[in-house]
């Protein structure tokens, strides 16, 4: 006897081909979300990385700060300490200069001129004294021009005395003589 199949054997086929189908389709897509997750999972992984990248050149950086704050403060302590020096300097070439004025004064002051007062500020010296006549005062003022000590006498005030044979006066000059020569 011939054997005939009698159950719908198309549907059967359709059946087959769906479940193919479908579980073709869920295989995909648990191939693809795990590539997602595994991709996911990579992506994070490398910025967690980079992060700790960038938080190790925060740290150097934030060294590198401190040592330039450092190095701004030590380069204004090295600032001061020459600005030290040098005034120390000036001070010790000065201290042989106030000598050598009260040396060469009496050396320049006439017999019959009397210092009352002398005051030194800024490299100037004032000077108020009395003397029995002007041509004292002006010999004063020739001897001073012509010392090599002394430079630029300046007479800026003269008072005759009234009932005295004095005349008081008010002078200023420059010391001259630099160091070294």
């Amino acid at each position: 006897m011939a054997n005939i199949n009698l159950k719908p054997w198309r549907e059967l086929k359709r059946k087959r081909q769906v479940k193919r189908f479908v579980f073709g389709w869920l295989a995909f897509l648990i191939v693809g979300l795990a590539i997602a997750i595994m991709l996911f999972l990579h992506a994070n992984n490398q910025v967690r990385i980079q992060d700790n990248r960038n938080d190790l050149i925060k740290g150097e950086i934030a060294q590198v700060e401190t040592s330039i704050a450092e190095l701004n403060g030590l380069q204004k302590e090295r600032e001061q300490l020459i600005d030290r020096v040098e005034l120390i300097r000036a001070l010790q070439g000065e201290r042989s200069d106030v000598v050598h004025v009260f040396d060469q004064l009496p050396k320049v002051v006439p017999g019959d001129l009397y210092l009352k007062s002398m005051d030194y500020r800024n490299g100037v010296f004032k000077v108020k004294g009395e003397a029995s006549n002007n041509s004292e005062i002006s010999g004063f003022m020739r001897n001073l021009e012509a010392s090599e000590w002394f430079k630029e006498p300046n007479l800026s005030k003269v008072v005759s005395g009234r009932g005295k044979s004095t005349s008081s006066f008010d002078l200023t000059f420059k010391l001259e003589h630099e160091r070294g020569k």
